[in-house]
């Protein structure tokens, strides 16, 4: 049988253990955050060139297809 003292004890031990386990918690969403930040940012810039290289590869098509229609028959 536990006295008061020795109860208080095993719960004062639970509560530290769970705030260590929280602590950690805590950091992991904080590191998860910083990873989904720095991925968007990675994934607006790969939109950006991707648009950048449509839209030359567009003028390009659109430059190639001008002179195949006004070339002389």
């Amino acid at each position: 049988m536990l006295t008061r003292r020795g109860f208080a004890a095993q719960e004062e031990a639970k509560l530290k253990l769970a705030l260590k386990e929280l602590q950690s918690l805590k950091d992991l969403c904080a590191q998860l955050t910083l990873e989904r930040e720095e991925n968007e940012r990675e994934l607006l810039e790969s939109k950006k060139n991707l648009k950048s290289e449509l839209t030359s590869l567009f003028q390009e098509n659109t430059k190639i297809q001008h002179e195949r229609d006004t070339r002389p028959t």
